[in-house]
């Protein structure tokens, strides 16, 4: 059985990729919080598959525009993992400056920031170890 892709893009990206996927929950999401729509986790099935063109073409236009990289699916999760290798790495070092403020009594209340970075770096790097061990 053959991917579905675009008939009309330049960028032709299956709905298979898990940038589509990565795509239509994020915007679900967002939808979710702003206006009383059901979380992803909500939808049926079909609901789901429904969302999956959309975020193609949102994606497909974001390759064509030069804002996300045209990969294939073996270098998807290549990217997903250097890009948590990254976004761990900074929100530690973030961490560690706001630490360092609060200690030199710069910023007394940057407490609950510095647990909050260091919470989503932990949870970046659990995510990466289970996609990339």
């Amino acid at each position: 059985m053959s991917t579905p892709v675009s008939p009309i893009s330049p960028v032709s990206i299956a709905t298979t990729d898990p940038r589509v996927l990565a795509l239509a929950r994020a915007r679900q999401q967002l939808a979710h919080r702003g206006m009383l729509h059901p979380a992803w986790e909500e939808l049926t099935e079909e609901e789901r598959t429904m969302a999956l063109p959309e975020a193609r073409n949102w994606l497909e236009a974001a390759v064509a525009a030069g804002l996300a990289p045209d990969l294939d699916d073996a270098d998807t999760a290549f990217v997903v993992a250097e890009a948590l290798r990254e976004f761990a790495h900074r929100q530690r070092g973030e961490a560690d400056q706001v630490a360092a403020d609060v200690a030199a009594g710069d910023d007394l209340a940057a407490g609950a920031e510095v647990e909050q970075r260091r919470r989503w770096a932990e949870i970046a790097e659990t995510v990466l170890d289970r996609i990339d061990p």
